[in-house]
């Protein structure tokens, strides 16, 4: 990683003092951070000592000794957030200011769309002028840079919660097609810049490729911009899954439907998620289906609102404490030194919270008495599903849709097929944020506010599947749906028998 540094700091060299931090600039940050930290942040000691984090500070701050461009600070506050093992806690891609944007930001996109199987890019869909890469087709190295190096990199900016993330972190790297939305961004479109292009928006990408048929190629790729980059899938695959457009329904026969729900963040969408869901499952019930596949790959999470919706339509009882969760804050009242570093979109969040309501806990957080008191209850809708359900996850899932594995595989909702999810059961921080905003820098890291945590100790690892299923890199190469095999061939004939 020290030779990585020098490199990337000759290059910087290369593109004047512009944009420099000071010494005495980034201390005031970390500073900051630090306070923001040790006052607010409910996961700070669950996976380090108070030592380790004042260890991981020294460290930085004696990177910090001398002046640094700000894509090497961007990098190093990064990298330090992940050592926070908190999948809501890191250097946001969504939040900074436009000046952060315009000059860590690069507006020159990767052309082809990958996998991570294996530690391995696996291309999976073609955006580029090359039209005989195909999918399965594996990249060895980007601009002579082997995937390896690449990989290693990128893991050290790649969040997860807890000790056992390394398939989400590795998963965080993977392109997928929503990805490829204007108003997303990506791992790799972020850090790969950064990282390893001295000029952030150059516009060609050398490329190593090994064919399906262990031919090797070196290609020559022109980058995209954003809205060339839809554009061009939109022309080659059909319009591109993202908000309402990530639900979809297919019938697979006569006796099984298949729902696609890829994202949950459904606070803006054109339609009422509500009123949709039950006009689906309405026509389930009229189609006569006996077999519901639900699909969330891929669905990292967004509103436990839409996220109980749907569990709603495959109980036949009233669950009471369905999703009964401790929530433990690391704050009273925040601080009035950090308060003009803070912007959120709630007001409540910066009001005092009332001592009788929370009890202090042995690992200094305070506990939200009415948690423990009370716990809401799942009511079925009219519409409900009567047949066998089956629940389709993988690694991405790990916010509401972690938790929505976790409560049908509690109570025996459906059959979970395919990936551990990610997430941990020991719990994990959300809820509600700030986002904190460093003066000097003008860099933005989310910062999370409520631990929540199962009542019940919990394993530090994902929702294990009934049913391990992996995708392959000859499922890529060939357009081959794993679990939705494995679903039609081994668990449907079973259930009829």
């Amino acid at each position: 990683m020290k030779v990585l540094f020098s490199i990337l700091l000759f290059f910087i060299c290369q593109l004047g003092a512009a944009q420099m931090l000071t010494p005495a600039q980034m201390e005031k940050d970390l500073s900051i951070l630090n306070a923001a930290w040790e006052n607010m942040h409910p996961g700070l000691y669950r996976y380090n000592t108070p030592k380790t984090i004042q260890q991981y500070f020294t460290a930085i701050r004696k990177r910090c000794q001398q002046p640094l461009h700000e894509r090497t600070f961007f990098i190093l506050l990064s990298q330090l957030n992940i050592k926070l093992k908190c999948g809501h806690s890191f250097v946001s891609f969504y939040n900074q200011k436009q000046v952060v944007e315009d000059r860590l930001f690069s507006s020159s996109f990767f052309p082809l769309i990958f996998r991570v199987l294996d530690r391995e890019f696996v291309i999976t869909h073609n955006l580029s002028n090359d039209l005989s890469i195909q999918p399965g087709d594996k990249i060895r190295a980007i601009n002579g840079i082997s995937v390896s190096t690449i990989i290693d990199s990128l893991l050290t900016v790649s969040k997860a919660d807890g000790e056992h993330g390394l398939n989400k972190q590795l998963d965080n790297i993977s392109i997928y097609p929503p990805d490829i939305s204007p108003k997303k961004y990506t791992l790799f479109d972020i850090f790969f810049p950064l990282f390893f292009k001295p000029n952030l928006n150059d516009s060609i990408f050398n490329v190593s490729i090994e064919t399906n048929n262990r031919q090797n190629l070196s290609v020559r790729l022109l980058a995209l911009s954003k809205q060339n980059r839809e554009q061009v899938y939109k022309h080659r695959y059909g319009s591109l899954p993202t908000q309402e457009e990530s639900w979809n329904i297919r019938e697979l026969d006569t006796k099984t439907v298949l729902f696609k729900l890829g994202d949950f963040s459904v606070y803006n969408w054109k339609f009422d998620f509500k009123k949709y869901l039950d006009s689906v499952f309405a026509s389930f019930k009229t189609k006569g289906y006996s077999n519901l596949i639900l699909d969330i790959r891929q669905n990292e999470g967004g509103a436990d609102e839409a996220r109980d919706e749907v569990l709603s339509y495959l109980i036949s009882k009233p669950i009471p404490c369905y999703n009964q969760i401790r929530r433990l804050y690391k704050y009273i009242r925040i601080p009035d030194s950090l308060q003009s570093y803070l912007r959120t979109w709630d007001k409540s969040f910066r009001e005092p919270k009332d001592p009788a309501l929370f009890r202090y806990t042995k690992d200094g957080l305070y506990e939200e008495k009415e948690s423990l008191e009370s716990c809401d209850t799942l009511f079925p809708q009219p519409h409900r599903f009567t047949g066998k359900v089956y629940l389709i996850t993988d690694v991405t899932n790990s916010s509401a849709t972690f938790l929505m594995a976790d409560i049908v595989k509690k109570f025996k909702l459906a059959k979970v097929v395919g990936e551990m999810t990610g997430g941990s059961q020991q719990g994990i921080n959300g809820g509600q944020f700030f986002f904190l905003y460093l003066p000097n820098s003008n860099i933005e890291m989310d910062l999370p506010l409520v631990f929540q945590t199962s009542v019940k100790k919990s394993q530090d690892r994902g929702i294990r599947p009934d049913y391990e299923v992996k995708t392959k890199y000859s499922d890529i190469a060939t357009g081959n749906d794993p679990q939705v095999k494995f679903i039609l061939e081994k668990l449907i004939p079973s259930s009829k028998n």
